[in-house]
C-alpha cells in the first residue's frame, strides 16, 4: 500500500514489529480523522504481515500485540444536493406528494418534523422585507428564526402556512417508495431532510458557527458531527487516490 511506503518505516523484515505498527498508527491518525479507514489501512497491511510470519520471514506477528479498534461510521445520513433535486423533481399525487413535500420542507428549512408540523401562519413575520419563521424547538425548547428561503416559501403557499399535513410515520412509510423511484438507495426518513439542510449548508461555505445557530443547536460540539461527516467523505476521495 501507499501510505505503508510513504511512511518509511519497513524498509525491511526486520523493521515489522509491534513499535513500527503503532507508530504507523499514529502517522494514519495524522492523516485521517476517520477510524474505520484507519482500520481499512491497517486491514490490508496486516494481510502481508501474516503472510511473512506464516513464510518465516519474521519471528512473531506483531499484529497479536496491536489491537487496532474497528471503529463505527458517523451514523448521520443525508442527500446530496443532485439525490434532493431528483425527489424534487418527481412527479406525485395524494400521500406520496405530501410526504415528498414535507420532506423538501426539512431540505430548505432544516428543520425537525414536530418542528414543521407545529408551524400556524401566526409563526411566519416579516421584518425588513424578509420572512421568517419563528419558533421554539419542540425537542430542546430552543428558540430560532429562519429566513424562508424560495423554495421553503413555495410550499407554505401551497400549504396555507400550516405544514401539518401528513403523519410522521406515514411520511417515512412513503419516502422509502420515494427514495426508489429516485433511484436513490438510501433509508430515507424525514429527519435526513434536516441533515441534508445542515451539510449542505457547510458544502456551501456557511460558517459552523452559523449554521449550529440555523438548526437551533444547544452546543455547537452537535453541530461539529456534519463537519466531521464532510471529512470523512474527503477522507474517502483521498483512499481513492492512493
Amino acid at each position: 500500500a501507499r501510505a505503508v511506503q510513504d511512511s518509511k518505516l519497513f524498509k525491511s523484515f526486520d523493521d515489522v514489529t509491534a513499535f513500527t505498527i503503532r507508530r504507523f498508527d499514529e502517522l494514519l491518525h495524522e492523516r485521517f480523522t476517520n477510524q474505520p479507514t484507519i482500520h481499512g489501512y491497517h486491514k490490508r497491511f496486516k494481510v502481508y504481515v501474516i503472510k511473512a510470519y506464516q513464510n518465516g520471514y519474521i519471528k512473531t506477528n506483531p499484529y497479536d500485540a496491536v489491537k487496532i479498534a474497528r471503529g463505527k461510521s458517523t451514523s448521520i445520513k443525508y442527500l446530496t444536493e443532485e439525490e434532493r433535486d431528483r425527489i424534487e423533481a418527481l412527479e406525485l399525487t395524494n400521500g406520496m406528494e405530501l410526504s415528498r413535500d414535507l420532506f423538501i420542507f426539512a431540505c430548505y428549512t432544516g428543520l425537525a418534523y414536530s418542528d414543521i408540523a407545529a408551524i400556524t401562519p401566526a409563526d411566519i413575520v416579516i421584518e425588513d422585507g424578509r420572512e421568517y419563521i419563528v419558533g421554539s424547538r419542540q425537542k430542546t425548547d430552543s428558540d430560532y428564526k429562519i429566513v424562508v428561503l424560495p423554495k421553503a416559501k413555495e410550499l407554505l403557499e401551497k400549504y396555507n402556512y400550516t405544514m401539518n399535513i401528513i403523519s410522521n410515520q406515514k411520511a417515512n412509510v412513503s419516502l422509502k417508495a420515494i427514495a426508489h423511484m429516485a433511484g436513490i438507495k438510501k433509508n430515507l426518513t424525514m429527519h435526513m431532510g434536516r441533515h441534508t439542510f445542515a451539510t449542505w449548508a457547510l458544502r456551501k461555505g456557511v460558517n459552523i458557527e452559523v449554521v449550529s445557530k440555523m438548526l437551533a443547536h444547544a452546543d455547537i460540539s452537535t453541530t461539529q458531527i456534519y463537519a466531521k461527516v464532510l471529512q470523512e467523505e474527503v477522507d474517502k476521495g483521498y483512499d481513492k487516490l492512493l
